[in-house]
């Protein structure tokens, strides 16, 4: 994850921080969820596929998914800036404001996931290309490339 600034305002380090150390927790979401998803679809068509035999993959270079994390992390900011100001110590459930941004985050980052697959469905395939095919492969190199011009749309209202 790069930390930096993605829109006006978009002032709370200690949850760039949270989200980075969660980075690849947060990668493996976006990458089983998307296999789940393509068997999914495998098993209703009744259709084996090569990308799909190629999953699960045990390792992959996270570069492959930074854009589409790091776009949905500065997004959560975004939609959650006025939640995610400190509280008044015991006004809330949390033992601690790094606990409560956690579950915050996973809690958003797994909705914001889930609507992005429903909505996009070709994104599925492209979490799967890009990873199985990383960059110099061609196949991986397009897949990055448009998931890249996806998120920058999906996202739009967020610095480049």
């Amino acid at each position: 994850m790069i930390i930096g600034n993605a829109f006006d305002g978009d002032i709370f380090e200690d949850v760039k921080h949270c989200q980075h150390d969660l980075y690849g927790q947060v990668l493996e979401r976006i990458y089983r969820s998307a296999v789940t998803r393509y068997k999914q679809a495998e098993r209703i068509l009744q259709q084996d596929t090569e990308l799909g035999c190629g999953h699960p993959m045990s390792s992959f270079d996270h570069r492959t998914l930074q854009e589409l994390h790091d776009r949905i992390a500065a997004f959560f900011s975004y939609s959650f800036g006025e939640r995610l100001h400190p509280e008044l110590p015991g006004l809330n459930q949390y033992k601690s404001r790094e606990e409560r941004i956690t579950r915050l985050w996973l809690d958003f980052f797994d909705g914001e996931l889930s609507r992005l697959f429903d909505n996009y469905p070709d994104i599925v395939r492209l979490v799967l290309i890009a990873t199985a095919y990383a960059n110099p492969d061609r196949r991986g190199s397009e897949a990055e490339e448009t998931l890249y011009r996806f998120v920058l749309e999906a996202y739009s209202q967020l610095r480049e």
